[in-house]
């Protein structure tokens, strides 16, 4: 992977970091919550991202 990849790779987990923690900062009430549950988002989406990312990976081999 060239190092333009590796910038939207980066890109992407900070990003999905930013939107969990806006989403949480919404919800939650106490700093310890809005931590925890920025984290729990955070690798719920960076979860369903890599598995995107692998699907169209193996979906790329095939073709």
């Amino acid at each position: 992977m060239n190092s333009i990849g590796w910038c939207h790779v980066a890109s992407a987990v900070y990003l999905a970091f930013v939107v969990s923690l806006v989403i949480s900062v919404n919800d939650g009430e106490t700093p310890k919550r809005i931590g925890r549950e920025t984290l729990r988002r955070w690798a719920k989406l960076l979860g369903g991202l890599i598995l995107i990312g692998l699907i169209v990976e193996g979906l790329t081999l095939l073709g």
